[in-house]
């Protein structure tokens, strides 16, 4: 599937490409989201937003 990724993990805004990347499977206990939309702005760098997280279900 085609998604926007970013070199290194971390950077500007230049670090970020359109590629292909593994359609996500969900394990035991875990939901995939399909995320159609989002926004970007200028408060993000500002907080964690950018660290993945994963939350438990239960």
């Amino acid at each position: 599937m085609k998604a926007v990724l970013i070199r290194n993990k971390i950077g500007p805004a230049e670090d970020l490409y359109i590629g292909e990347a593994d359609k996500p499977i969900a394990g035991q206990g875990e939901l995939v989201i399909k995320v159609t939309s989002m926004v970007v702005t200028s408060m993000c760098p500002l907080s964690d937003a950018y660290d993945a997280r994963l939350w438990p279900l239960a």
